[in-house]
């Protein structure tokens, strides 16, 4: 997560958290369960469980190291805690957790309301997906994972979110000229000094990715950054 207190970035995200708050008050209080389906997880919270019990040499990536998962299984909830707290051993420490959680007391919101738990589960695809829960609603877990595999499409993603997905999604050719637009546009201003660092760093490539032009089939496109071995 970023950003710095008395920041503008932060100002906003504040207000994100308050909003977010009072959206999963509301859901608890009128029984309407929201749930969090995350696509492509980069976590290994799970992975660094497995290797303090002596299953993985190394932490990796969650997706990879249940990769071994049935169809239709899912694993036990675990939950997002502060990290100044000592987890257990189904718990994982977070500062989006503890942002969240920290809010809803200076909101006088009970914590249960923002405390989060997940799961991954295989629907089927190659590698498991996330699902984030809110605590008032673990109790309803079965009914929830079997309306996600009932509701499964495309890579085994449940049908509203393939929707909304097809729906906004853009071509690789939009969205290139849009980062080539948008990055001309950064330099502009970084050479005028209107930038700080923190905004350049909310737009940098992400994961070893660099994104530019090439002239094959006259597409732009999002190039993977260099490999290994390239770097060394």
């Amino acid at each position: 997560m970023r950003g710095r207190k008395g920041t503008s970035y932060w100002s906003e995200f504040e207000r994100t958290l308050d909003e977010g708050v009072k959206a999963l008050e509301l859901c608890a209080k009128e029984g309407i369960p929201i749930v969090g389906f995350v696509k492509r997880p980069e976590g290994c919270s799970v992975a660094k469980k497995l290797v303090k019990a002596g299953m993985l040499p190394r932490p990796i990536r969650d997706t990879v190291a249940l990769k071994w998962m049935k169809a239709g299984t899912y694993t036990s909830l675990m939950r997002y805690i502060r990290r100044t707290a000592q987890p257990g051993k189904m718990e994982v420490p977070s500062r989006m957790a503890e942002e969240y959680l920290n809010r809803a007391v200076q909101m006088g919101v009970d914590e249960t309301v923002v405390s989060i738990e997940f799961t991954y589960i295989n629907t089927g695809y190659s590698f498991p997906y996330k699902v984030e829960i809110p605590a008032p609603f673990t109790d309803r877990l079965e009914e929830i994972m079997a309306l996600l595999l009932a509701l499964r499409a495309s890579r085994s993603i449940p049908f509203p979110i393939y929707v909304a997905d097809s729906l906004t999604k853009m071509t690789n050719v939009t969205r290139d000229l849009f980062m080539l637009s948008l990055r001309t546009r950064l330099a502009e201003e970084v050479r005028k000094g209107r930038l700080s660092d923190e905004d350049v760093e909310m737009f940098l490539p992400r994961h070893g990715e660099s994104y530019g032009l090439t002239e094959e089939e006259g597409q732009f496109s999002a190039r993977p950054g260099p490999g290994r071995s390239k770097r060394r």
